[in-house]
């Protein structure tokens, strides 16, 4: 049989299966593991293998090549190692280690290698980020410039940190570092409410390294029953995790962060702590052979910490502008903070803030070390009214710390010492904060502003935190209002605090010492809601109220007030008068509600033993403060805060009444200790101030506030019942207002008083 082959027809069949020739073939370099045991495996075949890229071995547990050698790979296993078996197969990957980035994150806690371990299913809509990337140049950085809050007044006027910033937070284990991190992050709920635009908010990353899970378990209780999990990742390689993994952590987790630094946000991580990575880190080295260093630590270990913090950066306007804060957590041992790991860690970042176990132990807390802490550059991001206001707290808080030393051993010691020791101790008071509570700045600055100016310095150490809580009461919310965008105090607001902190130690000073009764416990009636529209007061004939006669009130309120009213027009006095009825009309019905009859209502208030205070405009005043006195000739004794050292700060109001301290009888006038703490003002000043309290229609706010006082047997043997004291806002004309002293009530038993805020009006 012949055959005839056509080679044109060869040749098309050749084509057409060559054309439609493919192949499907997948190339992997692989190798075998020759030896596996605590975590690392060395592995033989893997010639080209990058250091740094993730493999895979045949039971799917993954690990990184970290020693690159002749004759084998050294490999960390992330995982359990049980596993591996000797001539497994080991295959790589082709890519460096990455994790899950992006706003899918907020709210979740994922491992070290990003996966969910909250078990809230799998995550959605991200993008993937290699762990080990370079840090930002210098053209692509920006000075740090804006600051970032941590809501502790310790730590935002001493030590201020900015957007960018890396501040260490050194200190023994069980001194508060954890406390002073997760404070900074509750505080980012009210920042990040305050936010017009995404460029301002704060996002957070905690990355817990070598810690317990129940302690992981409770702070993602702590963040979400705040509703601060919103804005938050939590990066977790506990204790119980193997090696590689807390070695890894820190660089996911900042690899998260990098995502909002580099799309013009801003992020804040948390590093706690990077002692137990370094340690992590010295046991993979020394498993894969390297040679040990200082402390058997491997010689890059400076390297693993600098490359991590200097990721956290402030972006330039030119690449977004966005920023990554840190705040690394270094733990010591006996107060060693010259150790290997915490010099090396205090010379990358830009700053520490220390803690001791001593300061903590004395319930100093947080238990901050003012003079070994420090920030090198947060100074610059400080807003520029909270740098008014504590330009000479740490430099008082040094000398009070080299003075105290020395007043150990010497019980004499001279006027300015002491009085530096009593500064320094109450700055110190002030400075306390408790945990889980942060502070909003515009707070803060009021409250370092008072002590920094001597306005506590005579208040008693136990009561500096009613006092704290009463000039925060105290103030206009319109005043902490125009603080949130203030970077700057006005020469306005720098008028009217002084006014209003004296407000509040007139009112602690009033009310003694804080209650631990709560007022349900003590039986208390709550004072009628006093932003309720006044209605029209009927005299009651059968109780006696020396003011409620036109023939004899002008005269007995210019008595009871020590002061006369030249200058004020006839209807301004007589809505003066109208007011002052309605305080003798509220303590009328305190009392009645408290069993008392009327009889004995009668009898106290001939003894004038019941008491009513009003600050009312003064009026007809010189500048000089000889002319301020009464023209009735009373002394001091019945001079209050209408007192010249008031004039002086150009202060409208005055008290109403014959006062005496319920704490000290004999100190009548209640603002009389502070007069050495407050600068004169000129004349000029003075007459500007009174111009400046003015309304638009000519009259000025009074606020009344109503108390009743029962003495028995003289001024040392005070026995009061159930009193309620009220304060509220009355413009002249009767109308209620809200806009110098906030709707507060403040309750007696026994002679024991506190703070009750009163129920307001929905309207």
């Amino acid at each position: 049989m012949e055959f005839s082959v056509r080679a044109a027809e060869l040749t098309t069949l050749l084509e057409s299966r060559i054309t439609n020739f493919y192949t499907n073939l997948k190339v992997d370099e692989i190798g075998r593991v020759v030896s596996v045991g605590d975590g690392i495996a060395r592995v033989y075949g893997l010639n080209e293998i990058q250091a740094g890229e993730m493999v895979e071995f045949a039971s799917g547990v993954k690990g990184i090549a970290l020693n690159l050698e002749n004759e084998n790979v050294g490999i960390v296993v992330f995982g359990s190692d049980t596993a591996i078996k000797e001539g497994d197969l080991v295959k790589r990957t082709g890519s460096i280690v990455d994790v899950p980035a992006g706003k899918a994150m907020l709210g979740r806690v994922v491992d070290a290698l990003g996966v969910p371990i909250d078990g809230r299913g799998a995550l959605s809509d991200h993008e993937r980020r290699r762990v080990e990337v370079k840090a930002p140049g210098i053209i692509e950085r920006k000075s740090v410039h804006e600051p970032m809050q941590t809501g502790l007044k310790a730590v935002d006027s001493l030590v201020p940190i900015g957007r960018g910033q890396r501040e260490l937070i050194i200190g023994d284990r069980q001194t508060g570092k954890t406390a002073i991190a997760i404070d900074t992050i509750l505080n980012q709920k009210q920042m990040n409410s305050r936010a017009t635009s995404e460029s301002e908010t704060l996002y957070c990353v905690y990355v817990a390294i070598g810690q317990k899970r129940s302690t992981v378990a409770q702070l993602v209780q702590i963040l979400s029953e705040a509703n601060a999990l919103e804005y938050s990742i939590l990066v977790a390689a506990t204790a119980s995790d193997p090696a590689p993994l807390q070695f890894l952590a820190p660089y996911s987790g900042c690899a998260m962060g990098e995502y909002f630094r580099d799309n013009g946000m801003h992020a804040l991580i948390i590093y706690d702590d990077l002692s137990k990575q370094a340690v992590a880190y010295r046991q993979m080295s020394l498993l894969l052979r390297r040679p040990p260093g200082r402390e058997a630590f491997p010689g890059d270990v400076f390297y693993l910490h600098s490359r991590l913090l200097e990721r956290a950066a402030k972006r330039s306007d030119q690449t977004g502008a966005g920023s990554l804060t840190a705040l690394p957590v270094i733990e010591t041992q006996a107060g060693d903070v010259s150790a290997y790991i915490p010099t090396n860690v205090i010379s990358i970042t830009d700053g520490q803030i220390c803690l001791e176990t001593e300061l903590f132990y004395r319930g100093i807390r947080p238990a901050i070390n003012v003079g070994l802490s420090v920030s090198r550059v947060g100074s610059a991001a400080q807003l520029k009214a909270m740098k008014q206001v504590c330009g000479s707290l740490k430099l008082e808080l040094a000398q009070y710390r080299e003075v105290a030393a020395f007043a150990q051993f010497g019980s004499d010691l001279d006027a300015a010492t002491q009085a530096l020791l009593n500064r320094g101790a109450r700055l110190t008071e002030v400075l306390k904060q408790p945990q889980y509570a942060p502070l909003p700045i515009e707070k803060q600055i009021i409250v370092i502003y008072a002590a920094v100016n001597g306005f506590c310095d005579r208040m008693p150490l136990d009561k500096i935190a009613q006092y704290e809580r009463a000039i925060l009461t105290t103030i206009s919310p319109d005043l902490l209002q125009s603080l949130k965008g203030m970077f700057m105090l006005k020469e306005r607001i720098g008028r009217i605090l002084p006014k209003i902190i004296l407000l509040s130690i007139t009112l602690v000073f009033i009310c003694g010492s804080s209650s631990s009764v709560p007022p349900s416990e003590a039986g208390l009636n709550h004072a009628p809601d006093p932003t309720a529209p006044a209605e029209p007061v009927a005299p009651d004939p059968d109780v006696y109220h020396p003011l409620l006669d036109d023939n004899t009130r002008s005269a007995e309120l210019d008595e009871r007030a020590g002061f006369h009213f030249a200058g004020l027009s006839e209807s301004d006095k007589k809505n003066i008068l109208d007011s002052q009825v309605i305080i003798d009309r509220a303590i009328e019905k305190a009392l009645l509600s408290d069993g008392y009859s009327r009889d004995e209502l009668n009898e106290l208030s001939k003894r004038n033993e019941i008491r009513g205070f009003l600050f009312y405009p003064k009026a007809g005043v010189s500048s000089n403060k000889n002319e301020a006195r009464p023209r009735n000739g009373a002394g001091k004794e019945k001079w209050a805060c209408g007192s010249p050292s008031l004039d002086y700060l150009g202060c409208p109001f005055g008290f109403l009444s014959k006062l005496t301290n319920p704490i000290n009888p004999g100190l009548r006038r209640p603002c009389q200790a502070f007069d050495s703490t407050l600068g004169n003002a000129t004349s000029k000043e003075r007459e500007s101030e009174r111009s400046l309290n003015s309304r638009k229609d000519g009259s000025e706010n009074i606020a009344i506030v109503t108390v009743s006082g029962l003495r028995e047997t003289g001024l040392d043997a005070y026995r009061t019942k159930i009193v309620s004291i009220y304060a509220q806002t009355i413009h002249i004309g009767g109308k209620l207002e809200a806009s110098i002293v906030p709707r507060l009530t403040l309750e007696c038993y026994d002679g024991v008083f506190q703070f009750v805020p009163t129920k307001q009006n929905p309207a």
